[in-house]
């Protein structure tokens, strides 16, 4: 009887183990697939990242805008 009481007992435990060591690595996996996206979306930030913002001018003969102070060569 103590026998069969013993291994009823194992047999909870060992299923409560398993559920957990199951739902410890699907949190594993969720955190994992967090931070690849969270690492994804900060490379797209900084290479979108404006450094400095400068004003742009239109050319009078073209109507190109280009930035003030750099040379501007209107073709045609």
């Amino acid at each position: 009887m103590f026998a069969k009481l013993a291994v009823l007992i194992a047999l909870v435990v060992g299923v409560f183990w398993i559920m957990g060591a199951v739902r410890r690595a699907g949190m594993t996996r969720e955190a994992a697939a967090r931070r690849d996206t969270l690492s994804r979306q900060h490379r797209a930030r900084q290479k979108t990242a404006v450094k400095g913002a400068e004003d742009l001018v239109r050319c009078p003969r073209c109507g190109a805008y280009h930035a003030d102070g750099l040379g501007h060569r209107c073709e045609g």
